[in-house]
């Protein structure tokens, strides 16, 4: 694997990897409109295990518990041309029914 990844930071194979996806863009009519870059990222919210939050009165509050936290995803969507797609917030979910 490490040998892979040496490889795979050389100028010369670098370069000639675009080179066959040029021949392969070329051959299968591939536009720039059909090229999207998806990017998502998790993010914690909230306060974690055993720390200490400054308010705004001034002082220090100690919160002892985990369950303070909220995990949420954050997805980009952006296009090859420019364009973009809104930004999206992914929440946890709540189970509205019972079986």
């Amino acid at each position: 694997m490490e040998t892979a990844w040496k490889k795979a930071q050389e100028p010369a194979y670098i370069k000639g990897w675009f080179n066959d996806f040029l021949v392969y863009y070329q051959e299968h009519g591939i536009v720039p409109a059909d090229f999207w870059n998806f990017n998502k990222c998790g993010v914690r919210l909230g306060i974690a295990k055993n720390q200490l939050v400054w308010i705004k009165k001034g002082r220090e509050v100690f919160i002892p518990y985990l369950n303070s936290q909220e995990l949420i995803t954050l997805v980009e969507t952006i296009h090859l041309i420019g364009n973009c797609i809104t930004p999206i917030i992914i929440i946890s979910g709540q189970n509205l029914m019972e079986e």
